[in-house]
Parts: structure tokens; C-alpha cells; sequence
């Protein structure tokens, strides 16, 4: 008689499936996802006073990155990119609320959103999966900047 499987095993199976197996679409980007979310998430927990709207399309953003480069498919692809350009999006609008910053810092910050963006649209001029994965990279470190800033003006309390 055949073992009915509980839902853990099933959930066990499906995650063994989607991180171990060779099934992704590319392990490159399938990799930088992994390690670009982990540091998303260690700062959206590390660094909870900025906005929940932020910290929730960051983690919408982990996720689609996770699936699209995990086990893709031209649906995956699209949504992927349509949350990334909402990203954007949302990024400029969160650094322009963002007042009290020195210079500096928005230069920076500004110019990681664009550096990103160009390694990204390197990336497929050039069919080159490495810059790609810079993108990944560039934009986390943004990102992580600008929840790090939310500490800090919280502190102060100017943060909405």
C-alpha cells in the first residue's frame, strides 16, 4: 500500500526541487537572487523603520527575481520586469521623500539606481549574463542603503 505524503513532505519536495535541482534557468542569476534576497531580507528585518510600502515591494521584488530566474518561463520574465520597472519607480519616489540626505549620499544612491539599470541594459546588448548579475548586485546595495537611511532619520524623526 502507497504512503500518502502530508503537506510538509510535499512543501519539503517543492523547495528540494526549486533550490537544489538543476531545472533553473540560469544558476548565475538563480544564485545572485538567492544571495541579493538574503541581504534584502537581513535588512527589511535589521532596518524595519523605513516605510512598509518600501519593505513590501522589496520583498514582491525578492520573490519575482527568485521565480524568474529559478524556473522561467516568458510569463515569469514579464512579471519580473514589470515589477523591477515599478521598482524603479518606487525607488525614485522613496529617494525623493527622502529630504534631510547629504549630497553625497543622493549622488550615490541615484547613481546606483543608473549604474544598475546600465549593467542591465549592457547585459542584453552584449548577451552578457555576468553584467546582469552586477545589476543584482549594485541595486541591492542601493537598496540597502537607502533602508539603512530610514534608521537613522527615524532616529531623528523626520521619516514618515
Amino acid at each position: 500500500m502507497a504512503r500518502k505524503k502530508n503537506n510538509f513532505e510535499t512543501i519539503k519536495y517543492l523547495l528540494f526541487i526549486v533550490f537544489f535541482s538543476k531545472i533553473t534557468a540560469n544558476t548565475i542569476l538563480f544564485r545572485s537572487s538567492i544571495e541579493c534576497g538574503l541581504l534584502h531580507l537581513v535588512h527589511i528585518m535589521t532596518y524595519d523603520q523605513s516605510p512598509f510600502y518600501y519593505r513590501g515591494f522589496l520583498l514582491v521584488g525578492v520573490l519575482c527575481s527568485l521565480l524568474n530566474h529559478g524556473m522561467t518561463s516568458e510569463m515569469l520574465k514579464l512579471l519580473d520586469r514589470v515589477v523591477m520597472s515599478t521598482g524603479v519607480g518606487i525607488t525614485l519616489w522613496r529617494l525623493a521623500s527622502i529630504t534631510d540626505s547629504p549630497v553625497w549620499w543622493k549622488i550615490v544612491t541615484h547613481g546606483g539606481l543608473v549604474t544598475a539599470l546600465g549593467f542591465f541594459g549592457w547585459s542584453k546588448v552584449t548577451k552578457n549574463v555576468k553584467y546582469h548579475k552586477v545589476s543584482h548586485y549594485v541595486i541591492t546595495l542601493t537598496n540597502c542603503s537607502i533602508l539603512q537611511h530610514a534608521l537613522t532619520t527615524c532616529a531623528k524623526g523626520l521619516d514618515g
